[in-house]
C-alpha cells in the first residue's frame, strides 16, 4: 500500500489498480478481499482465478481449486452486488467485460474472450531473448522450456512473424465457432478461444471442452450473469449498466 501510495500521489488516485490474483489462501477470504479493496479506495476489482503458468504449475489439484474458484467468484460477486445496493460504487471487472459483450454491440479487447483468439490477433510479445511470441503466457510457457508458441525472431520481417507456420496452425484452432464443445455452446459469444491455455493445461491445443477448467470456470460465470438477469432484473440491471458506463 506504500507503494500504491506513492504511485497514485504522481500518477493520480484514479490511474493506479491493483491486479489480484487468488491463491488458495484467498479462496477463504471472498468478503473479506473485496472490504479490503473499498476500504483502500479503489473502485473496482479483478476476481482473477490462477492461470496455469510458472510456479503455479506446481499446483497439485487443479480441479479442485477451479470447483473452489466459482465458489469463491459467486459469494464476492453477489457481496459486491450488495455493497451497489447500498450505495458503494464497486465494479468486479471480469464480469463488466461480459456484460460488455451481452448488452453492448462493443467489443472489449480483452485478449481472453476473444474469437478469433486474442493469441497473435491482438497482442505480440517480444522477449529480453530476442524472440517474438503469441502472448505473455507463451513467453511464460517458454521460461519452462516450452516454445512451441515461439513465433520467431525480433529481426525477423513482420510478415514471416504473423503469417508463419506456427500462426498459420494456430489460425485452424483460434475460433471457438470451429470447435467441437463450443461451436454449439449457447454461451460462446460471451466467450473466447484459448489455444495457449489448452496446450498448457491438456497438452493440446485444439482442447477438450468437457475436462477443460477455464470451460468450465467461463461457463459458470456467465452462466451466473444470465441468471442475474433473468431472476434479479429489477434489481440488478441498474447496477450492471453503472458499471458500462
Amino acid at each position: 500500500m506504500t507503494g500504491i501510495q506513492k504511485a497514485r500521489e504522481v500518477l493520480g488516485h484514479e490511474a493506479v489498480s491493483a491486479l489480484m490474483t487468488t491463491s488458495e489462501l484467498a479462496l477463504d477470504y471472498p468478503k473479506e478481499i473485496v472490504d479490503e479493496y473499498v476500504k483502500d479506495g479503489f473502485t473496482d476489482i479483478f476476481l482473477r482465478a490462477l492461470n496455469p503458468y510458472g510456479l503455479a504449475t506446481e499446483n497439485d489439484n487443479w480441479e479442485r481449486y477451479n470447483e473452489r474458484f466459482v465458489d469463491f467468484y459467486k459469494e464476492a460477486f453477489d457481496y459486491i452486488i450488495e455493497l451497489n445496493k447500498q450505495g458503494t460504487f464497486f465494479r468486479e471487472v471480469y464480469a463488466s467485460i461480459i456484460l460488455r459483450k451481452m448488452l453492448t454491440p462493443y467489443t472489449t479487447g480483452f485478449v481472453d474472450l476473444q474469437s478469433p483468439a486474442g493469441t497473435v490477433n491482438s497482442v505480440l510479445i517480444y522477449n529480453y531473448d530476442g524472440y517474438v511470441y503469441a502472448s505473455d503466457e507463451s513467453r511464460m510457457l517458454a521460461e519452462n522450456g516450452d516454445f512451441t508458441f515461439r513465433l520467431g525472431k525480433i529481426s525477423d520481417e513482420y510478415e514471416d512473424i504473423v503469417y508463419g507456420e506456427k500462426v498459420r496452425k494456430i489460425g485452424k484452432i483460434w475460433a471457438n465457432e470451429a470447435l467441437a464443445g463450443c461451436s454449439d455452446c449457447p454461451v460462446k459469444a460471451f466467450c473466447g478461444a484459448d489455444p495457449v491455455r489448452h496446450h498448457s493445461t491438456q497438452g493440446d491445443m485444439y482442447g477438450f471442452r468437457p475436462s477443460s477448467f477455464v470451460c468450465k470456470k467461463n461457463k459458470a460465470i456467465i452462466e451466473h450473469l444470465i441468471s442475474l438477469i433473468i431472476e434479479r432484473k429489477d434489481e440488478v440491471m441498474p447496477i450492471f449498466k453503472s458499471w458500462l458506463r
